[in-house]
């Protein structure tokens, strides 16, 4: 299986820190990911063909309720149909949540009395 994780992260320590974790609690080999760096790199919707899952990872450096990166959202928007008019499983983690929000039509709000304090390990 091929699951593609898209990631939200300009730290690249912090994005190997999340590939990481995904690996150990999927407890899936490095080898069934492809990963692609949304904030370096730009989406082909060829690699739909290669893939069997998709899997948007999060960050918090962004928000969609803020407007956030909207340049990478632009480019994520159209993948992401893409993805869904192939069927694909799709999970979106934290950031991911927002955006799978975003483009399905949904609404996401900041709520400050809900914050997110941080990420625990």
């Amino acid at each position: 299986m091929k699951i593609l994780l898209l990631q939200f992260r300009p730290d690249q320590t912090i994005a190997q820190h999340e590939f990481d974790l995904i690996l150990k609690y999927s407890d899936r080999p490095e080898s069934d990911f492809v990963r692609v760096d949304t904030t370096r790199q730009r989406l082909s919707l060829d690699l739909l063909d290669q893939i069997d899952a998709l899997l948007l990872g999060g960050s918090g450096d962004y928000l969609i309720s803020r407007g956030d990166i909207p340049e990478i959202l632009d480019g994520v928007k159209p993948f992401v149909e893409e993805a869904r008019r192939h069927r694909l499983p799709t999970l979106g983690i934290c950031f991911g949540g927002q955006i799978l929000t975003h483009v399905l039509g949904g609404r996401v709000e900041n709520d400050e009395s809900r914050a997110e304090v941080g990420t625990f390990v």
